[in-house]
């Protein structure tokens, strides 16, 4: 089984003097590390690990690494088997540019940037329907599957 874990990436710091949070994932003997946005500094970390006594900006930073480690396990736990091209598509949500459903929702998003609400309506109603149709194909296939002698 997959876990995720945020860690200290100490190879390197930036031009302030920070490390990079990485979110490190490790399935069997082989590991990813995923980057976030946040940079601190050894004793931060440390501070961030323990959870005691943090103060307003350690307390938002562990709450939205928290937050990404949520997101890597519950995606962990919907793979099977385990993927890390797959974990890494849908962690970042970029998705495959080959999946229509994908295609359309992201296509939906750029109307409704636009204000162009009747259009994105349309786009999502056509990638929602698609996506009943792809349940329910999958769950005829697996009740055929049980029904066979």
């Amino acid at each position: 089984m997959a876990t995720a874990r945020f860690i200290l990436d100490t190879r390197r710091a930036n031009s302030a003097g920070l490390f990079p949070v990485k979110i490190r994932v490790a399935h069997v003997r082989d590991f990813t590390r995923i980057g976030t946005t946040v940079a601190l500094t050894e004793a931060d970390f440390e501070k961030i690990v323990k959870g005691t006594n943090l103060k307003e900006p350690l307390k938002t930073i562990r709450v939205k690494l928290d937050k990404l480690v949520d997101k890597a396990n519950s995606i962990i736990e919907s793979l099977d088997p385990f993927d890390f091209d797959t974990f890494k598509t849908r962690f970042s949500q970029k998705g495959s540019r080959s999946d229509l459903i994908f295609l359309l929702t992201c296509r939906a998003e750029e109307f409704g940037a636009d204000e162009k609400f009747s259009s994105e309506t349309i786009y999502k109603n056509a990638a929602a329907l698609l996506l009943g149709f792809v349940n329910s194909e999958r769950s005829a296939k697996a009740e055929r599957l049980t029904t066979l002698p």
